[in-house]
């Protein structure tokens, strides 16, 4: 089965491993963090996100929840918004908040802003290049934005609208399976959903 991770940052703090085909959420633990905003996945299986009250990139274990700071995201502002955080198929680090993307270093938290996305970006996703996005990263909007999916130019950071999902939630966390480009997304809504995105 494919599986996810959240945070109820807004509740317990702690780190959930979900089922993405039946929506079931398995506690493994407390983050030891106030709050965790996106989620990024790399090949090797390591789980990265991001403290935005410190701009500063957490790794988080799988068996225990527990996360650990690597370092400062040095020249990105303290998060006044959703972020967004994926690995593409290359293996880089992709962070968008504030309505920027900015490429990381995920052992150092050094960082390149790209440019200015324009809409305010919830979720972004990793999948293999194609014609609909040939970046192959993906993003959601979120509060203004809430509902739109984008297609990101990793060069200079810009997102193009591909079209609406059809669900409007205020947050949004957004994954892909690199395997078959299909896009998963959790929203922050009362019950949650889990959504798949063709």
């Amino acid at each position: 089965a494919t599986m996810g991770y959240s945070v109820r940052s807004d509740v317990d703090r702690r780190l959930y491993r979900i089922d993405m085909s039946t929506g079931i959420a398995t506690d493994l633990g407390a983050t030891g963090f106030s709050k965790i905003e996106a989620f990024a996945i790399n090949a090797a299986g390591e789980i990265f996100g991001v403290n935005p009250a410190s701009a500063q990139p957490v790794e988080c274990l799988s068996n225990t929840g527990v996360c650990a700071a690597v370092g400062v995201l040095n020249g990105v502002p303290q998060i006044q918004t959703n972020a967004g955080l994926t690995f593409s198929t290359a293996g880089v680090l992709y962070l968008a908040t504030n309505a920027v993307v900015y490429r990381v270093d995920p052992l150092t938290a050094a960082t390149t802003a790209l440019g200015g996305t324009g809409p305010a970006l919830s979720g972004l996703a990793g999948v293999a290049p194609s014609a609909t996005c040939a970046s192959g990263v993906y993003g959601i909007g979120g509060n203004t934005d809430r509902g739109k999916l984008y297609c990101i130019n990793i060069a200079n950071g810009v997102a193009t609208l591909l079209g609406n999902i059809g669900i409007n939630p205020l947050d949004s966390g957004l994954d892909g399976d690199a395997a078959t480009g299909l896009l998963w997304g959790i929203s922050n809504d009362t019950p949650g959903q889990v959504f798949a995105i063709d």
